[in-house]
Protein backbone atom coordinates (compact mmCIF):
# COMPACT_ATOMS: atom_id res chain seq x y z
CA UNK A 1 0.00 0.00 0.00
CA UNK A 2 1.32 3.27 -1.09
CA UNK A 3 1.25 6.96 1.74
CA UNK A 4 -0.36 9.88 0.29
CA UNK A 5 2.59 11.55 -0.12
CA UNK A 6 3.48 8.64 -2.79
CA UNK A 7 0.75 8.30 -4.30
CA UNK A 8 0.80 12.21 -4.88
CA UNK A 9 3.86 12.59 -6.18
CA UNK A 10 3.24 9.93 -8.32
CA UNK A 11 0.37 11.67 -9.19
CA UNK A 12 2.21 14.93 -9.89
CA UNK A 13 4.84 13.58 -12.17
CA UNK A 14 2.48 12.13 -14.54
CA UNK A 15 0.85 15.53 -15.10
CA UNK A 16 4.67 16.40 -15.62
CA UNK A 17 4.68 18.61 -12.48
CA UNK A 18 8.10 18.89 -10.37
CA UNK A 19 7.59 17.87 -6.88
CA UNK A 20 9.86 17.86 -3.80
CA UNK A 21 8.30 15.53 -0.82
CA UNK A 22 9.72 16.57 2.52
CA UNK A 23 10.80 13.31 4.51
CA UNK A 24 9.76 14.74 7.57
CA UNK A 25 6.95 17.01 8.83
CA UNK A 26 7.70 20.95 8.32
CA UNK A 27 8.99 22.62 11.50
CA UNK A 28 9.01 26.34 12.22
CA UNK A 29 12.54 28.26 12.41
CA UNK A 30 14.60 29.94 14.12
CA UNK A 31 18.01 32.48 12.87
CA UNK A 32 18.97 33.30 16.55
CA UNK A 33 22.21 33.79 17.40
CA UNK A 34 22.96 33.20 21.18
CA UNK A 35 25.80 34.86 23.34
CA UNK A 36 28.53 32.43 24.21
CA UNK A 37 27.88 32.83 27.98
CA UNK A 38 24.55 31.34 27.29
CA UNK A 39 25.61 27.70 26.42
CA UNK A 40 23.77 26.60 29.41
CA UNK A 41 20.44 27.20 27.85
CA UNK A 42 21.25 24.72 25.32
CA UNK A 43 19.29 21.39 25.63
CA UNK A 44 21.45 17.84 25.23
CA UNK A 45 21.22 18.58 21.29
CA UNK A 46 22.84 21.46 21.32
CA UNK A 47 19.78 23.58 20.39
CA UNK A 48 19.45 27.34 21.63
CA UNK A 49 16.17 28.11 23.62
CA UNK A 50 15.33 30.00 20.37
CA UNK A 51 14.60 26.62 18.45
CA UNK A 52 13.37 24.23 20.93
CA UNK A 53 11.13 27.31 21.34
CA UNK A 54 9.90 26.84 17.69
CA UNK A 55 9.99 23.44 17.32
CA UNK A 56 6.95 23.48 20.18
CA UNK A 57 5.20 25.88 18.13
CA UNK A 58 4.85 23.69 15.16
CA UNK A 59 2.62 22.21 17.84
CA UNK A 60 0.12 24.84 18.14
CA UNK A 61 -2.29 26.17 15.58
CA UNK A 62 -1.49 28.29 13.16
CA UNK A 63 1.91 27.68 12.65
CA UNK A 64 4.54 28.30 10.14
CA UNK A 65 6.75 31.53 11.44
CA UNK A 66 10.24 31.95 12.45
CA UNK A 67 11.42 33.32 15.40
CA UNK A 68 13.76 36.22 14.72
CA UNK A 69 16.05 37.85 16.51
CA UNK A 70 15.36 40.63 18.68
CA UNK A 71 17.08 44.33 19.89
CA UNK A 72 18.58 44.87 23.24
CA UNK A 73 15.44 46.33 24.67
CA UNK A 74 12.57 44.88 22.98
CA UNK A 75 11.33 41.80 24.40
CA UNK A 76 8.89 39.17 22.29
CA UNK A 77 5.34 40.02 21.51
CA UNK A 78 3.23 38.24 24.14
CA UNK A 79 0.54 35.97 22.23
CA UNK A 80 -2.61 37.29 21.08
CA UNK A 81 -5.43 36.57 19.08
CA UNK A 82 -5.54 32.85 17.62
CA UNK A 83 -2.37 32.55 19.77
CA UNK A 84 -3.85 33.11 22.88
CA UNK A 85 -4.03 29.47 23.37
CA UNK A 86 -2.98 26.65 26.10
CA UNK A 87 -0.35 25.91 23.35
CA UNK A 88 1.75 29.33 23.46
CA UNK A 89 0.29 30.07 27.28
CA UNK A 90 1.93 27.48 29.24
CA UNK A 91 5.15 28.52 31.92
CA UNK A 92 7.33 26.09 29.29
CA UNK A 93 6.97 28.12 26.27
CA UNK A 94 7.25 31.83 28.13
CA UNK A 95 10.17 30.42 30.08
CA UNK A 96 11.60 29.27 26.23
CA UNK A 97 11.35 32.72 24.98
CA UNK A 98 12.58 34.33 27.88
CA UNK A 99 15.76 32.73 27.84
CA UNK A 100 15.69 33.30 23.89
CA UNK A 101 15.66 37.10 24.30
CA UNK A 102 17.61 36.85 27.19
CA UNK A 103 20.41 35.27 25.20
CA UNK A 104 20.32 37.89 22.48
CA UNK A 105 20.73 40.36 25.62
CA UNK A 106 17.09 41.48 25.23
CA UNK A 107 14.51 41.52 27.69
CA UNK A 108 11.72 39.45 28.46
CA UNK A 109 7.77 40.05 29.49
CA UNK A 110 6.63 39.48 33.03
CA UNK A 111 4.23 35.88 33.19
CA UNK A 112 1.68 38.36 33.51
CA UNK A 113 2.16 40.49 30.30
CA UNK A 114 2.93 36.84 28.55
CA UNK A 115 -0.52 36.19 29.18
CA UNK A 116 -2.83 38.99 29.18
CA UNK A 117 -4.70 37.84 25.75
CA UNK A 118 -4.98 34.51 27.00
CA UNK A 119 -8.35 32.50 28.47
CA UNK A 120 -6.55 29.89 30.24
CA UNK A 121 -2.81 29.15 31.10
CA UNK A 122 -0.65 26.05 32.77
CA UNK A 123 2.33 25.58 34.18
CA UNK A 124 2.78 22.39 32.58
CA UNK A 125 3.39 21.78 28.37
CA UNK A 126 -0.10 20.50 26.95
CA UNK A 127 1.17 19.30 23.82
CA UNK A 128 3.70 16.77 23.45
CA UNK A 129 7.69 17.36 22.29
CA UNK A 130 8.17 16.73 18.60
CA UNK A 131 10.72 14.48 17.58
CA UNK A 132 14.06 16.24 16.63
CA UNK A 133 14.28 18.22 19.75
CA UNK A 134 14.03 18.22 23.31
CA UNK A 135 13.23 20.38 26.08
CA UNK A 136 15.66 21.27 29.08
CA UNK A 137 15.09 20.78 32.57
CA UNK A 138 15.36 24.47 33.60
CA UNK A 139 12.37 25.19 31.02
CA UNK A 140 9.98 23.40 33.64
CA UNK A 141 10.97 25.47 36.78
CA UNK A 142 8.30 27.86 36.48
CA UNK A 143 8.25 31.68 37.04
CA UNK A 144 9.59 32.74 40.60
CA UNK A 145 7.34 34.51 43.21
CA UNK A 146 8.06 38.14 41.39
CA UNK A 147 5.50 36.82 38.54
CA UNK A 148 8.70 36.66 35.81
CA UNK A 149 11.18 34.20 34.17
CA UNK A 150 14.30 33.60 36.56
CA UNK A 151 17.47 33.47 34.71
CA UNK A 152 19.56 32.31 37.59
CA UNK A 153 17.33 29.53 38.84
CA UNK A 154 17.39 28.55 35.11
CA UNK A 155 20.87 28.55 35.67
CA UNK A 156 21.42 26.55 38.61
CA UNK A 157 18.91 24.02 36.84
CA UNK A 158 20.38 23.66 33.71
CA UNK A 159 22.48 20.27 33.08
Amino acid sequence: MFSQAVVGGIWLAMLGISSTIPATLAQDSSNVTCMSSFYWANNDMGQNPCIVASYLDTQCPPTGFTIEPVSAGIPYEPPAGALANACECNTVLYSLMSACAACQGATHLSWASWTQACNETSSSLPMGIPPGTAVPAWAFIGIDAGGTWNETAALLNAC
